[in-house]
C-alpha cells in the first residue's frame, strides 16, 4: 500500500497594519477590527463589538468616528471617564465638563486627533464630546452608577444644549 502524502498547512500572513496613531476613537476601520471582535446576529454589521461592550459604532469613510462604551451597573464616574479616555490619544485633555439632570458631559481635545482627522474626517479640529448617562435618558444622573460613555465627534461649550 502506498504511503499517504504528508499533509501541509497553508501559511497565512496578515498584512501589516497601517502606521496610524489612532486605535480607539478615530481609528482606521482596519485597526479597529484588529483590536475588537465584531458581534454577529441581531446587530447591524459593524455596529457592535466585544459582546456589546462597544455599540452604536459609527464608521465614516474608513474610520470609527463615534461609539458607546457600555459599562456594568455600579460603575463610578471616575471609572467611566477612565474607560473613555483609554479610547483617545494620550495627549487628550479635558477642556470643560458639566453635570446635567440626566448625565455628565465632557469636552475633550487632542492635538493628535486634530492632526489626523482634520479636515477630511472631522471639521472639529480634535474636539470630542463625551456623555456619561446613568440608567438611561429620563433618569436622574447618578455618579455612582454610570452605564455608558458616549463618544462623538464634535465641539460645544458649557452653555450649549446637549442631548442628555
Amino acid at each position: 500500500m502506498a504511503a499517504l502524502p504528508t499533509p501541509t498547512v497553508a501559511k497565512t500572513t496578515s498584512a501589516p497594519l497601517p502606521d496610524d496613531p489612532l486605535t480607539g476613537f478615530g481609528a482606521l476601520d482596519e485597526i479597529w477590527k484588529s483590536r475588537h471582535v465584531e458581534d454577529a446576529g441581531k446587530f447591524q454589521p459593524g455596529s457592535s463589538y466585544d459582546h456589546s461592550r462597544f455599540d452604536s459604532v459609527m464608521h465614516l469613510d474608513g474610520r470609527v468616528m463615534a461609539f458607546d462604551i457600555n459599562l456594568p451597573p455600579g460603575t463610578p464616574i471616575e471609572a467611566a471617564q477612565a474607560s473613555a479616555m483609554e479610547q483617545l490619544p494620550k495627549d487628550s485633555t479635558i477642556i470643560w465638563f458639566k453635570t446635567l439632570d440626566e448625565c455628565k458631559v465632557t469636552q475633550v481635545r487632542s492635538e493628535t486627533l486634530a492632526r489626523v482627522l482634520h479636515p477630511r474626517w472631522s471639521p472639529y479640529q480634535g474636539y470630542v464630546q463625551i456623555e456619561y448617562p446613568s440608567i438611561g435618558y429620563g433618569t436622574p444622573f447618578n455618579p455612582r452608577d454610570v452605564r455608558a460613555a458616549i463618544l462623538v465627534d464634535g465641539f460645544g461649550n458649557p452653555g450649549d444644549y446637549t442631548v442628555c
